[in-house]
């Protein structure tokens, strides 16, 4: 039968009747489209086009075919029909497009088409027995499991392997019990090359918590005739849910009262229960929150696997089944929480909502991967635990004390193993670039840099400013985890697919914020703004009036000679520029000497002195602010300075306030200096010079003045072993930590002191240092 419908396929006349215009359209870095919207405004696709429409848009090569796997309807009157790509009939691995239409015409298309360029013929070179054989020897193993599905020849796409070409392959499924591992190794079909292995095995991370189960619950069971009493066993979800022990056998009880007398004991088999509460839980979730039948949308039984290994600290989705760990009662407790169990058939949701089966658990696709489990885990805990922190992972099994949870999708940087960052390429990112993904550096940071998309699903529900490690300024005004759910939930199941990373993560939640409440509506301003919060994407750089002094005669030229903001020394918290004549206007917002951080609330003294070749009378000074960030300085409150006529004056002297609520980020400051006549925000004035600088408006305070102002500690050579410290004063004392705690106390009591890390290992360590009360923190690189 598919054998047929491909060559069907094969056999497709090209036609061009429809004149086409895609008016928006995302690329991967080589060139095939992932997404493309149609212009409803010409002759559309019909619905029955579906493959036309794919051959005319995609970069389609003799031998490539599509194979229809499914259609969905939702419930905003959208059809998406997934197809699957093939070549000569060997399928195309982790490349699927989707079809999305509406009314009876196609809308949009996206997915991952994948070049076959080089493939040549699909005819192995080698066994599939002998390709078992090469990608077991890889994968040693004291007890293998049977493999989950047969091996298969495959063709591995060119951004999979990092090869020129894509490779024809056997797809080996190799699952060793003892040492846990599950790998899809691919064995080249002509040299009999390993070319890559894909981590199968999906799990949470160690976990340090305090112990709490999920308190008095009702679930469901099934009563056992044979063992006459009531098992873990629910048919009422789907095709079932089944938790059982591992390696042990299962709990039953007699009357069906699962009591804290029974089951809160040493083997700790409450936690087992919870697992059982946590899955159905879970199915009920997306069930009533999307009408979705199980993890696959057509009833697949979750089963579940509890109690699993000796002093076993983890839990993880395997493909096909959930486990979870008892913990060793030092890290953690037993790993049924309700997120975990959440996070971990968020997996398994993932594999089968994902066009191409699963995002590759690998870099920024693994991180996705993680990101999206801990959407769910927040998402379920919200909708059935309340009461629960539902923006904190792990709290419930973790035995730690500074930070007692996993991980924070509202603050990611507070969290131990490890820190994530909120900001993408910032603070404690894992670079990716050059990165070989193993379990060693966790698959290329997949739990680490997971936290920047935790952190923009936190703000889309909850709303929140700030300024990020790029230092821009945000403000997002949340609407609410449902909603925020049902866009993220388009756009797993209808959009992404087994290769996107962060940006197309970016580019699809927007395109299904648009079809779910409008192209101009609040809701994508939102998610727009979050991804600014999370540097994946640059904020609209705000239009200024053109600043143009009129200084068309030399000789009676004006100019501005030396700006001072916040006292007269050029120190970081303060802004002093030394200028000349520029023609009439100088632009010095990106230069950094010259960019100034102020606070919220916060009062800096503004110096002006003007420069001239004639007389010192009928002088005028303005200064403006673009608090609110729009463009413009015409707001009621953003001339922040303005005096005329100081006659015999040869300076202007105000102070600029910064309002309590001015948003985070950078801002422009516009300073004017005119003879004869009053300038205005655009620079217009007989004789004058404007001058333009950056602000960075930071968080609630008071700015500094100036004469408390005294010491900037600096920190050289870094990296190094030996660190100089300078510029503090006569004392100060410091502390230096790595990332287990505290190494060394240290006092300075000279103006230049030396910190001795000669012999710690080498990586990162932290400097805190107090002078006079106040701290400054550092980062010590020793190598």
């Amino acid at each position: 039968m598919n054998a047929l419908y491909l060559y069907a396929l094969a056999l497709l006349l090209a036609f061009s009747g429809y004149a086409q215009s895609v008016v928006k359209s995302h690329t991967k870095q080589d060139g095939s489209p992932t997404f493309l919207r149609f212009n409803e405004t010409q002759k559309l696709y019909n619905a029955a086009d579906q493959l036309q429409a794919l051959r005319d848009n995609l970069p389609v090569q003799k031998g490539d075919e599509f194979l229809f796997q499914k259609e969905e309807k939702d419930e905003i009157g959208f059809t998406h029909a997934t197809y699957a790509q093939y070549y000569q009939g060997v399928e195309v691995r982790y490349s699927a497009y989707r079809v999305h239409m509406k009314g009876g015409q196609i809308v949009t298309m996206s997915g991952k088409f994948s070049s076959t360029e080089g493939i040549g013929d699909v005819d192995p070179m080698i066994a599939a027995s002998d390709a078992e054989s090469t990608a077991k020897a890889a994968i040693p193993s004291e007890n293998y499991y049977p493999e989950m599905d047969d091996t298969k020849l495959v063709i591995l796409p060119a951004d999979i392997t990092g090869t020129k070409f894509a490779v024809l392959a056997y797809e080996v499924d190799v699952y060793s019990m003892s040492p846990l591992n599950r790998q899809h190794v691919y064995v080249d079909a002509k040299s009999g090359k390993i070319v890559k292995m894909i981590n199968r095995i999906h799990n949470a991370e160690d976990a340090q918590a305090a112990t709490r189960f999920s308190g008095q619950r009702t679930m469901q069971t099934t009563f056992n005739g044979q063992a006459n009493g009531y098992m873990l066993d629910d048919d009422s979800r789907g095709n079932g849910i089944e938790t059982v022990i591992d390696g042990g056998p299962n709990l039953l009880d007699l009357d069906n009262n699962w009591t804290a007398q029974e089951y809160d004991n040493s083997e700790k088999d409450n936690g087992v229960i919870d697992a059982h509460w946590g899955a159905q839980k879970t199915y009920d979730y997306f069930f009533e929150k999307f009408n979705r039948n199980s993890i696959d949308n057509n009833g697949l039984k979750l089963k579940q696997n509890a109690h699993v290994g000796q002093n076993y600290v983890n839990a993880y989705w395997d493909g096909a089944q959930m486990y979870y760990g008892d913990g060793d009662n030092q890290i953690s407790d037993i790993l049924t929480s309700l997120d975990v169990v959440a996070h971990e058939i968020g997996h398994g949701f993932c594999q089968y909502a994902v066009a191409g089966g699963m995002l590759i658990y690998q870099k920024e696709p693994g991180a996705l991967n993680e990101s999206l489990s801990d959407i769910w885990a927040a998402c379920i805990e919200d909708y059935f635990a309340p009461e629960k922190d539902i923006w904190i992972m792990g709290e419930d099994m973790w035995i730690g004390e500074e930070f007692p949870y996993i991980r924070s999708m509202s603050n990611p940087k507070l969290a131990e193993f490890p820190p994530q960052p909120d900001t993408y390429n910032g603070e404690y990112y894992v670079s990716t670039n050059g990165c070989f993904p193993a379990d060693q550096n966790d698959w290329c940071g997949v739990h680490t840099n997971s936290g920047v998309v935790n952190y923009w699903f936190y703000l889309i529900s909850e709303g929140g400013e700030g300024i990020n490690d790029k230092d821009i300024g945000y403000n997002v005004n949340g609407f609410g985890i449902d909603k925020a759910a049902a866009i993220v939930y388009r756009t797993e199941t209808q959009y992404l697919n087994s290769t996107s990373d962060f940006t197309e993560m970016m580019n699809f939640s927007l395109q299904s914020a648009e079809e779910l409440y409008g192209v101009n509506s609040p809701e994508v301003q939102a998610v727009d703004d979050a991804w600014i919060a999370v540097g994946l994407k640059d904020p609209v750089v705000p239009n200024y009036c053109a600043a143009n002094g009129q200084n068309a005669n030399l000789n009676e030229a004006v100019w501005i000679s030396r700006v001072a903001l916040g006292g007269g020394d050029n120190t970081p918290d303060n802004l002093r520029s030394l200028t000349q004549y520029n023609g009439g206007y100088g632009d010095f917002t990106d230069v950094e000497e010259y960019t100034m951080k102020v606070q919220r609330g916060g009062g800096y003294e503004l110096q002006i002195t003007p420069g001239a070749e004639l007389n010192w009378q009928n002088w005028y000074f303005k200064a403006w602010v673009d608090f609110n960030q729009d463009g413009s300085f015409d707001d009621a409150n953003e001339q922040v300075y303005a005096t005329a006529n100081p006659e015999g004056e040869v300076e202007g002297f105000g102070m600029v306030n910064i309002p309590n609520n001015a948003p985070y980020g950078s801002t422009r400051m516009r300073i004017a200096v005119g003879k004869g006549s009053a300038p205005n925000e655009c620079g217009q004035m007989s004789f004058g010079e404007v001058e333009d600088y950056t602000l960075v408006i930071t968080e609630d305070g008071f700015g500094v003045p100036p004469d408390q102002n005294l010491w900037n500690p600096i920190v050289y050579p870094n990296p190094g072993t030996y660190f100089n410290v300078a510029n503090y004063g006569e004392y100060a004392v410091g502390k230096v930590y790595n990332r287990s705690g505290l190494v060394q106390v240290v006092e300075l009591n000279d103006m230049n002191s030396n910190i001795n890390l000669e012999g710690y290992p080498n990586g990162l360590y932290y400097l805190d240092l107090v002078v006079d009360g106040e701290r400054f923190s550092y980062k010590l690189v020793v190598e």
